[in-house]
């Protein structure tokens, strides 16, 4: 709990919210789900995390139903 209580502050230094942490079962141990002002901001705290040590990461852009209607809109 305290890396998770340490990421959420680093996050925050950035610009950054983690708005939640999941442990999970399977390939992965933990997803994080994080809102930032821009993608520039997310990748800073990833690099970040990583240069700590001991973490692997994959990020996965997650679109909400309205960005995917404007993206469908452009789908031919």
């Amino acid at each position: 709990m305290k890396r998770v209580e340490a990421a959420k502050a680093a996050a925050k230094q950035i610009g950054m919210t983690i708005k939640e942490v999941l442990w999970l079962q399977g390939q992965y141990d933990i997803a994080v789900v994080s809102e930032g002002s821009d993608e520039i901001a997310l990748t800073a705290f990833i690099l970040n995390t990583i240069k700590a040590g001991n973490v692997h990461g994959q990020t996965m852009r997650a679109f909400t139903a309205a960005e995917m209607a404007k993206i469908l809109e452009k789908v031919s």
